[in-house]
């Protein structure tokens, strides 16, 4: 979503020939003598912050269309869930200055279209211009967390990209993981315990340095294999971070007077 840049008043009227829009010709005085500079608009330098802002958002996992998003300011639809946004109103305000809530292990779970999707889009763009974060499907990361460790064809991974991507998952302050659904019907049917137990140790290194965690999914984290259940059930349970969401979009009803 690429928004077109409109050039105020103010540094119009000021712009020269030779200046682009948005920036305008001016005199700085450095030690009583006086330069000409080309000084850039507070109007150009918005719009530049939110273009870097979007680049940044889409770059890192998130839905351009979603950019624009505000649950806190009207756009949640539906009462029954409408909790969970205050409380995650909070997450985010308090996610700037306390280190306990940046470590934080967040699991949201509901039926599709209850807005999770919204939800981790409304979280990311809040926090994605002074913080590094990530949204990717689990099936994406696993696929590449395997591959960081071995080629199809056994031998060690040394592919660059493949690690920098895993690095990256790593490292940044906040990964949000979509479609954790990893238990079907009791059955763990896509990833073998070997697998899942190296991909355990991924998650527990985030956790042991303290990278906060949302987890998205169909069901609770009391279905997990037991492995990934115990190690993130104690930091959940303490913060009670287990949100259900309910409010399905498509069965609210439009209410016109």
């Amino acid at each position: 979503m690429k928004k077109e840049y409109k050039q105020c008043n103010r540094c119009k009227s000021k712009q020269s020939k030779t200046s682009p829009p948005g920036f305008y010709k001016s005199i700085e005085v450095r030690n009583g003598v006086e330069y000409p500079i080309v000084k850039e608009c507070l109007c150009h330098k918005n719009w530049r912050l939110e273009t870097e802002a979007i680049n940044n958002f889409v770059r890192n996992g998130f839905d351009p269309d979603m950019f624009d998003i505000n649950l806190s300011n009207g756009d949640y639809v539906g009462v029954k869930s409408i909790g969970n946004i205050t409380r995650l109103s909070k997450y985010i305000d308090n996610f700037f200055e306390d280190e306990k809530v940046r470590a934080s292990l967040l699991f949201f779970y509901g039926p599709p279209d209850t807005q999770i999707k919204e939800t981790v889009n409304w979280i990311g763009n809040k926090l994605i211009r002074k913080y590094e974060v990530h949204f990717v499907d689990f099936s994406t990361l696993f696929d590449k967390f395997i591959h960081s460790l071995w080629n199809p064809d056994g031998s060690k991974n040394a592919d660059p990209e493949i690690n920098y991507i895993i690095d990256k998952y790593s490292n940044c302050d906040l990964l949000i993981i979509g479609n954790f659904n990893i238990n079907t019907n009791g059955k763990y049917t896509l990833y073998s315990d070997k697998q899942l137990g190296l991909f355990e140790r991924f998650l527990k290194e985030r956790i042991l340095n303290n990278k906060g965690i949302i987890f998205c999914s169909l069901n609770s984290y009391t279905t997990l294999p037991n492995n990934l259940k115990d190690l993130i059930s104690d930091k959940i349970k303490k913060r009670n971070t287990e949100f259900v969401f309910t409010d399905i979009v498509n069965d609210i009803p439009e209410e016109l007077f």
